[in-house]
């Protein structure tokens, strides 16, 4: 029998996904009509600006709230890799690996920062 605190944990935890998730759509795959024009500087901007921005933040303020969660980076990535083949071209792919390095780094800075805080 599961405990009423780990399964308010477990629902908590997957409302944070949930919002992450949605934030990571918006920028992933609402943002790049917007930005990716006949310039380079769209194409630019997302891939080595607001995207590795939002990973970074991503997982520090998710491990800050819930503490290190792994699971996030692949999760991302997992999310990103669908927009490579829609918005760029295969040569975007190696992001998809650095994506996930970034939610991993953030994640642990969140967690330095944080001391390991969840949400209880």
């Amino acid at each position: 029998m599961v405990s009423r605190a780990k399964q308010a944990r477990s629902l908590s935890l997957r409302a944070g996904l949930l919002i992450a998730a949605g934030i990571a759509l918006v920028i992933f795959y609402l943002l790049p009509p917007l930005f990716l024009g006949d310039t380079l500087g769209g194409v630019v901007a997302l891939l080595l600006l607001i995207n590795p921005l939002f990973c970074l933040l991503c997982g520090v303020f998710f491990s800050l709230y819930y503490g290190f969660y792994w699971p996030l980076a692949p999760f991302l990535a997992a999310l990103f890799t669908p927009g490579v083949f829609l918005f760029y071209n295969e040569s975007a792919a190696v992001y998809i690996l650095l994506y996930a390095a970034l939610t991993l780094i953030g994640s642990c800075t969140g967690l330095l920062f944080g001391r390991g805080r969840r949400v209880k």
